[in-house]
């Protein structure tokens, strides 16, 4: 391409068709549904493709801080399009987080679902995601275990935000943890810092967040530990 001296052109982004996933999942030896839907769906959401990648990124920091511990460890990890087929399986329809992921820590599963904000959604917007995450999950068993974790492009909007949870807070009810923090802090501090502002007016770490009690996972077969793929090929996108 010839450029204008001066000019900074977008990184091209490439999506497969329907047809090249029909031709991969063929080369895969696998039903060529899912991938067809996974491709339908990266063509819808090609404009979104910042967005998704700061989204990506957070759960990339947050394999590596863990992976760094023998304690601790990301064992599952799925995107938006991962938790709307999960829902489906399911026969369940709950909010559709920007990512999902299940951190293994010593004693806990902290189950996190994560809002990447842009700054864009008017206030009625998020209080309605705030009131769908409290209803879905109130009285459910094991609803604490469910953190939701809000970033904000700035502290002004992280005010706002936590404005709208305090107002929809509730201790009588027993539903999932809501925090926010700024991706400023979460770059320079890193997601296991003690970045995240809840309802009170201390900021805690995620391993200070409620979780459940351990299953019988294995913390070493988590995402980034060493050679953590051989033991699960299927990555750890199941849940």
């Amino acid at each position: 391409m010839a450029i204008r001296p001066g000019r900074i052109c977008s990184a091209s982004i490439f999506v497969l068709s329907r047809r090249g996933a029909a031709a991969l999942a063929d080369w895969l030896d696998e039903d060529a549904r899912p991938l067809v839907r996974r491709a339908e769906h990266a063509l819808e959401r090609r404009f979104h493709m910042v967005h998704q990648l700061q989204a990506n990124q957070f759960f990339v920091d947050l394999a590596a801080a863990a992976a760094r511990s023998p304690d601790l460890g990301l064992y599952h990890w799925v995107g938006e399009h991962g938790v709307e087929d999960a829902y489906g399986e399911g026969g369940d329809h709950g909010p559709i987080p920007d990512g999902w992921g299940r951190l293994l820590t010593r004693d806990r599963e902290i189950l996190v679902h994560l809002e990447w904000d842009r700054g864009t959604e008017q206030p009625r917007r998020l209080r309605g995601k705030l009131a769908g995450y409290s209803g879905y999950f109130a009285e459910r068993s094991g609803a604490e275990a469910n953190q939701v974790l809000f970033v904000a492009p700035t502290d002004r909007r992280e005010r706002l935000i936590q404005g709208l949870v305090r107002h929809h807070d509730d201790r009588d009810q027993r539903s999932c943890g809501i925090w926010t923090a700024t991706a400023d802090t979460l770059a320079i501090a890193g997601p296991l810092s003690a970045a995240w502002l809840g309802v009170d007016t201390r900021r805690h770490s995620i391993l200070e967040m409620p979780g459940l009690s351990r299953s019988d996972r294995p913390v070493g077969d988590s995402i980034g530990k060493p050679e953590w793929w051989l033991r699960r090929p299927a990555t750890g996108a199941s849940s």
